[in-house]
């Protein structure tokens, strides 16, 4: 079964507590190895009111975080970017939409690598500090799940790859900021640092003036202990995420989507767990349909 294994005594994560399983059966592993306007383009900010050629490419980044352990920076963009090969193609719960990989394709999903098709994902040995001893905690897991993945990639060629680099790009620049991350002083050993991450990150584009979702990729990170550490900051977050996606995400989806960019809006909030639920809202092929738990960027 493949998995994201992280060996290396400095990657790893804290104690054990089920998760929900959203109505998945299946588990894979995977080895190792300032404040902006909510809207951006190229040039101007938006105030939410679009003509009907816009072009509206929206962020949603959970405010709830979750421990990652010691991984930080591209070894987690990496391990992120590998479990999305898996979980990200086999469409979601509900109807495994989008261009989903044949279960029945050989090379892909025989009967000897259905886990390779699996929706959900693993990054072993992830440190912690134990909550008895406050030293070195080891055998923690992260489990990465797409809680919904349509992406369209007979539509747009690439589409797929672009939304497992975006949402992995959004994982890496938390971790790049001190303040999503602690040291800890690991009583009989020595000082780690150890960073914090949002449980959810949702792309989905278009996402306005009733043009059909073209991607739309929700991810979840759930670490399988406690996340003690408040040390999170999704807001801070913003102006760094906005200008990546000005400088790499934006001219990448140019190319993909093959539109203008002086007519696309980038949308980046914080929104609240509730706003990640994929029950309300979420309807293959349709246009996208405002959650009732989300805070509606304007």
């Amino acid at each position: 079964m493949p998995n994201v294994d992280d060996t290396n005594p400095e990657d790893e994560d804290e104690e054990a507590k089920d998760y929900p399983e959203h109505g998945f059966e299946v588990r894979a592993t995977v080895n190792d190895t300032s404040e902006l306007s909510n809207a951006t383009t190229a040039s101007t900010s938006s105030t939410g009111n679009h003509d009907k050629d816009d072009y509206v490419v929206d962020l949603r980044v959970s405010e709830t975080h979750t421990h990652i352990g010691s991984l930080s920076k591209q070894r987690f963009w990496q391990k992120m970017y590998d479990c999305l090969q898996f979980v990200g193609v086999q469409g979601h719960g509900k109807k495994q939409g989008g261009d989903k990989i044949d279960l029945d394709q050989p090379e892909r999903c025989s009967s000897t690598k259905k886990d390779v098709c699996a929706p959900w994902c693993t990054i072993d040995n992830i440190v912690y500090q134990d909550k008895n001893s406050h030293g070195y905690g080891s055998g923690g897991w992260l489990t990465v799940t797409a809680w919904w993945s349509e992406l369209y990639e007979s539509h747009h060629a690439g589409i797929r790859d672009q939304a497992f680099k975006f949402v992995a790009d959004v994982y890496k620049l938390v971790t790049e900021r001190g303040e999503n991350c602690y040291d800890v002083d690991l009583e009989g050993t020595r000082r780690m640092r150890f960073c914090n991450v949002p449980t959810n990150v949702l792309v989905v584009w278009p996402a306005r003036n009733d043009k059909s979702v073209e991607a739309r990729l929700n991810v979840n990170v759930a670490f399988n202990g406690e996340t003690t550490s408040k040390q999170y900051y999704c807001l801070g977050m913003r102006p760094y995420i906005n200008e990546h996606y000005q400088k790499k995400i934006q001219p990448e989806l140019e190319k993909v989507m093959s539109y203008d960019s002086s007519n696309v809006y980038f949308y980046n909030t914080c929104q609240e767990e509730a706003c990640f639920d994929v029950r309300d809202g979420y309807w293959d092929g349709k246009p996208w349909k405002e959650p009732k738990g989300c805070d509606e960027p304007k």
